[in-house]
């Protein structure tokens, strides 16, 4: 502190000897100093003595920013002379060392008082305010030394100085300006040390000054260049080793603020980096491999031979095919007729019943019968022809094999088919030429697989022996392989005896009973609304059958279906089901139940044969190897009439593949792989066209004589689909049966019953139909000479406009009358409307293990991803492009903010805002009690750069998390009629969902690996790449599990939506980034803590990049301690005050390597969310997954009451674990 100034009155006996000791040369020039004439009286005072303070210099008050001057105290409008002219009394100044204070309440007279050692006081100083203002003036400005008699003591004025000295020091003064004749007061301190309040010190002791009482080396990095008010922090581009030395950092190292020895690594970092560089080469790269890949990924599939192109032709192949067959067929049979009895009749074209009078028989008796050798007196057949045309024609009538005779009925119906394939059996060598040359369609000399499949062989063999013909020809050519080509000289070799033997097993097999299922007195109430939906259906589906389940508009067809097949789980059921004459359920014999659905609902990803292939793995028995599932997917191709589109994509939406009745029987095939003995169908020609139709319906009808129960929905069937039924169940309004009986006499039951015959022109299938809707009235009778359909539209009109009752007791009369009908059935017809006699229901099969299951699933997850590669990219470019803009938008990373004034990293009015000095004493003070340090604004540039970086790291994080969790919501949302389905066909469903977490992590992994690496591109992080990348990977953990869970409860309409919603508004509201929630908030209430970390996906995201960075800054930014600082106060560690990391023990460690804590938090956050959607997964659409209520289905299920204890606990345990990672100090 300064000595005590006291005023004095100018008339002290000090004052008047210092009056007398200026002698008048000496009065002259002081006069001259100031600028007064020289006759002025001016008085030159020492302490005490009386002086004006209008005239003078003084130090303008030392603030932030500004710089030390000199100015000029007198008034600009009036000079001295001027004063002394109108006689008023020239002032006195002070001399070196004191200054004229004003005196209180007086605009003109002061003081003499002696200036403190702060400050700086030439001759003629001024302090203007009074007393109170004396040491806010003339201070010694920071960082200098200042000297009253000048640096080197020559102004020094005494009563010794001789006048001429006197004069040639002033005349100095004069000459100089002000910034001149400042610096001969005032000089700047030298490097290393610090000056302040004109005192010095030096700055490494103070620099060292809180490691003895125990704190962290806070002042590390410091350095005092020239002019250095105290410590100052080293600055960016450089480190410090000591506070007297500042060197560039090295290449490859990033030195932020007060950096003591270069330690940030830092790629692309120049010598000098101030800021930290973005690494766009590396980041074009990247971009550039990706656009590449994508944009060869389309160009491949545009250039891409389709099958059709690739020997396969062309899509009229099969209608060739057909053409061909026929032509064989017919050329066959005219072969070994037309010799014979070619002169017992006048035409060509000679009919079995020609053949079958021309041997003797009476085709006018049903019962008439024939030899099988008198018939080969006619056909002239070789031995191994006739024995075998005995044989498949007893074997297709149900006789002996070896039965002699054959009557008239069985000879009609299957003589033409039989004796083609005789003739194409134990063919010769030149047959067997000619039949190479018929079957090598595309003439390139070799036969593939496709060929047999779709020419000449098709005329006398079933797919299934065509299968088993390829099956034998790859045996004695073990070098074919997959793909079947056999060469003419193979063919040649071998087909004589293959072609024998298939079609010799063909006949060897005993009938395998098909599954029959009776129904008598049927009810189904949907639940809640309890409205009746079928009412007393009584019926059978026989085996090996093909019914129709038919009706008009809400009738209860699909219904009916539903309950027949056990998928009725939305309403109440009644009534008793009969298996194989065995009265149970359905559920009973579901593994050998198909149910295929009206929607073709298969992986349009897949070929025609993957999609077999793995229903095949999915359904059949745990044992069958992999070579049976590919030979029966063969099979099934074949059987289906798909063998031309085998490897064919099936298609969607996205990308075209097969046609519509193609896809079709591809959904057909998907329950044909698992070998079924009953086949529901709803609608299956739906949406196809008649040709596309009527494939599909035959392909059924074949099924129906492999063994196949089959039972379908259909609407408005052509004629020849009509046909193709054994048995029609028609329902008529309010789910009751109006006809239950063969096609082929339907009309006969309803025109028995008062019906018009139908008309000419009229579809059976449509005309029944509407007898059951009531339209059509017993007593209508149509004219057959008058337009049907006109008559039918006015009628139909007139009976719609008023006459609903009449409708309602049309179908009244129609169920009363089918149940007099059903009632009067003799013994015989009856007994195919009710149940058989007992017999063994199909053995239940093992399917694959869930470990297979969960294998064939990933397997087919990835395959599905591969196929979706272009997606699957353009979904990463969204990302990447997001982050890109958001990246190069914000600021180049920096770890600092540059303080406005460096002394202790803070300007004066940030530590005392008052704008008052320092205290007495300072800065040494402040020096040696590390109490009075100003910690917080000493660590200000880098808590103030967390706080900034914040914000950019907040955008990224939103940003991220909601595109990455729309792109996982695909992953399980694209599928999910598919998942739908496979779990009503009994997959395991545990398989499924563990299947599409590992396929989707490994995706959205992989996304957000280089969605992090781009960002690290244009960030550059300090800490470790590894570390930087890896919180993208755990952000993509978290968001995809939510995506996962929003999959299974939210209504798809609404997922979208739901999902962006949650993540935008959580990450901003909880994120910890922004307020009202900030970090240091949430950390204090564990609640808030728990909720945010649970609910927030990108709230961990943002706390580990800003910890791995500011975690790798020394101890000297506060955000990191050595072990050494044993008592640096808590409260002021930065980590504590931002609030990033606050429960980890470790925070305070100094390290590059990253920030791993929140890591496991993340994890078991992740895993017990998706735990939370496996629960879920099991307890909603229980009704399209054909399941039962859950608690009915853990009754007479004991595997699955484990399954969900075993998830229960698993679940319990890592919320539990979350829940203590997440609140607990570790």
């Amino acid at each position: 502190m300064a000595d005590t100034l006291l005023p004095g009155d100018g008339t002290s006996a000090a004052a008047e000897e210092v009056r007398n000791v200026a002698t008048p040369e000496m009065h002259s020039l002081l006069l001259d100093l100031v600028g007064a004439s020289a006759d002025a009286n001016v008085v030159y005072g020492t302490h005490g003595a009386a002086c004006s303070i209008t005239c003078g210099r003084y130090l303008s008050r030392w603030r932030q920013g500004d710089h030390v001057v000199v100015r000029d105290g007198c008034p600009a409008h009036r000079t001295l002379d001027e004063r002394a002219a109108a006689g008023d009394q020239v002032p006195a100044v002070c001399q070196a060392g004191y200054a004229c204070m004003q005196l209180a309440k007086n605009d003109t007279e002061g003081y003499c008082t002696k200036c403190a050692t702060t400050q700086v006081c030439t001759v003629g100083t001024l302090v203007f305010g009074a007393e109170k203002n004396m040491l806010a003036w003339n201070k010694c400005p920071p960082g200098h030394r200042c000297y009253n008699s000048g640096v080197d003591h020559q102004y020094a004025i005494g009563p010794d100085d001789t006048v001429a000295d006197l004069s040639l020091q002033l005349q100095k003064m004069r000459d100089m300006d002000e910034a001149e004749l400042l610096s001969e007061f005032v000089r700047p301190c030298p490097t290393g040390t610090m000056c302040y309040d004109n005192e010095a010190a030096d700055c490494g002791e103070a620099a060292r000054m809180p490691l003895r009482v125990g704190w962290t080396d806070v002042h590390a990095g410091s350095y005092c260049p020239e002019a250095s008010p105290g410590l100052e922090f080293c600055p960016p581009g450089f480190f410090c080793r000591d506070t007297k030395t500042k060197l560039p950092c090295p290449q490859g190292f990033y030195c932020p603020l007060k950096t003591k020895e270069p330690v940030i690594r830092c790629w692309g970092c120049p010598e000098g980096a101030e800021t930290i560089p973005r690494l766009y080469l590396p980041l074009l790269i990247v971009v550039s491999l990706m656009t590449a890949a994508f944009l060869g990924r389309l160009v491949y599939h545009s250039k891409k031979k389709k099958p059709s192109d690739s020997g396969q032709k062309s899509a009229l192949e099969p209608e060739r095919s057909s053409a061909t067959f026929s032509s064989r067929r017919q050329s066959a049979y005219q072969t070994f007729v037309r010799g014979n009895v070619a002169a017992a009749f006048d035409h060509k074209k000679f009919t079995p019943t020609d053949i079958f009078h021309r041997c003797g028989g009476n085709a006018d008796e049903h019962e008439s019968r024939i030899t099988f050798a008198r018939l080969n007196e006619v056909l002239q057949l070789a031995r191994p022809k006739l024995e075998y045309l005995q044989r498949i024609t007893n074997h297709h009538s149900g006789l002996p094999l070896d039965t002699e005779m054959i009557t008239y009925d069985k000879f009609i119906v299957h003589f033409e088919v039989c004796l083609n394939m005789a003739a194409n059996f134990d063919p010769s060598q030149s047959e067997t030429e000619e039949i190479f040359n018929a079957i090598d369609l595309d003439g390139n000399g070799v036969v593939e697989d496709w060929e047999l499949h779709h020419s000449a062989t098709n005329d006398f063999l079933t797919s299934h022996q065509v299968q088993e013909m390829i099956k034998k020809f790859r045996k004695r050519n073990p070098q074919l392989g997959k793909k079947v080509e056999i060469k003419k000289e193979n063919f040649v070799k071998y087909y004589h005896h293959i072609v024998n033997e298939v079609m010799m097993d063909s006949t060897c097999h005993p009938e395998v009973p098909g599954v029959d299922i009776a129904f008598r007195e049927l009810h189904l109430t949907v639940h809640g609304t309890g409205k009746k939906i079928l009412t007393d259906i009584t019926g059978r589906i026989r085996a090996r059958t093909m019914n129709a389940l038919m009706g008009g508009s809400g009738a209860g067809k699909t219904s009916l279906l539903n309950v027949l097949c056990g998928r009725a789980f939305y309403g109440d059921v009644a009534g008793a089901i009969f298996i194989n004459g065995v009265e149970g359920q359905i559920q009973d014999i579901m593994h050998c139940v198909g149910f295929v659905p009206q929607d073709d609902i298969v992986y349009g990803e897949l070929t025609v044969k993957e999609n077999f292939l793995y229903a095949g793995r999915f359904r059949l028995p745990a044992s069958t190897s992999e070579e049976d599932i590919n030979e029966l997917a063969d099979e099934i191709i074949g059987n289906l009439g798909l063998s031309r589109v085998r490897n064919n994509l099936v298609g969607d939406v996205v990308r075209r593949g097969v046609s519509g009745g193609e896809k079709k029987r591809v959904n057909i095939g998907l329950e044909l792989m698992s070998k079924p003995k009953v086949l529901f169908l709803d609608e299956p020609t739906s949406g196809l066209d008649s040709a596309s139709s009527s494939l599909v319906m035959n392909s059924l009808r074949n099924l129906v004589e492999s063994g196949v129960t089959v039972a379908s929905v259909i609407h408005q069937p052509r004629k020849f689909i009509f046909d193709l039924f054994d048995n029609i169940v028609l329902l008529g309004g309010g789910g009751r049966v109006v006809y239950q009986g063969p096609p082929d006499e339907v009309i006969e039951y309803f025109t028995s019953k008062g019906y018009a015959m139908i008309p000419k022109g009229e579809n059976t299938a449509d005309w029944m139909v509407d007898i059951s809707t009531g339209r059509l009235s017993p007593e209508k009778v149509f004219s057959e000479d008058t337009s049907f359909l006109v008559e039918k539209r006015k009628f139909f009109s007139s009976r719609r406009v008023g006459n609903e009752d009449d409708a309602h007791r049309n179908r009244g009369d129609l169920f009363r009358k089918f149940r007099e009908y059903f009632e009067a059935l003799s013994a015989e017809k009856r007994a195919d409307l009710v149940p058989p006699h007992p017999y063994a229901a199909p053995e239940k099969i093992e399917k694959a293990s869930f470990l297979a299951q969960l294998r064939y699933q990933i397997s087919r997850n990835f395959l599905v991803i591969s196929r979706n590669i272009p997606a699957k990219t353009t979904d990463t470019l969204l990302i990447v492009g997001a982050i890109i803009l958001l990246a190069s938008i914000a600021e180049p990373t920096y770890l600092h903010v540059i303080p406005d004034t460096p002394f202790l990293g803070v300007p004066l009015n940030q530590i005392y805002p008052d704008g008052s000095s320092l205290p007495v004493g300072s800065p040494f003070r402040i020096l040696s009690d590390v109490s009075t340090l100003p910690v917080s604004q000493m660590f200000a540039p880098f808590t103030t750069a967390m706080r900034w970086i914040t914000g950019d790291i907040v955008q990224i994080g939103l940003i991220t998390s909601v595109t990455v969790s729309l792109a996982a919501l695909f992953t399980m949302s694209d599928k999910r009629l598919e998942f739908l389905r496979e779990c009503s066909s009994g997959y395991d469903m545990d398989a499924y969902f563990i299947a599409v977490n590992v396929s989707g992590t490994l995706e959205q992994s992989l996304q957000m690996v280089l969605a992090g690496f781009v960002n690290a591109c244009l960030r550059n992080p300090v800490s470790s790449w590894f570390a930087f990348v890896g919180n993208f990977v755990m952000l993509g953990w978290v968001c995809s599990s939510w995506a996962l869970l929003f999959c299974v409860i939210v209504p798809e309409k609404n997922l979208v939506i739901v999902t962006a919603l949650f993540h935008a508004l959580m990450g901003l509201i909880l994120g910890g980034g922004l307020a009202p929630f900030t970090f240091d908030k949430i950390y204090k209430s564990p609640r808030l803590n728990f909720v945010s970390a649970f609910f927030a996906p990108a709230r961990y995201f943002i706390e580990s990049l800003l910890v791995s960075d500011f975690k790798c800054l020394p101890e000297q930014t506060g955000f990191t301690q050595t072990q050494e600082a044993t008592d640096f106060p808590r409260k002021f560690q930065s980590f504590l005050v931002r609030g990033p990391g606050t429960l980890d023990k470790n925070i305070g460690d100094q390290t590059c390597r990253g920030w791993f804590w929140a890591w496991p938090t993340m994890f078991t956050v992740g895993l017990t969310i998706r735990l939370y959607a496996h629960v879920f997964l099991y307890l909603v659409e229980r009704s399209k997954k054909n399941k039962p209520q859950l608690s009915t289905q853990c009754t007479s299920s004991f595997s699955l009451n484990w399954r969900i204890v075993f998830l229960l606990v698993l679940l319990v345990l890592m919320q539990v674990t979350s829940i203590l990672l997440i609140v607990l100090e570790r």
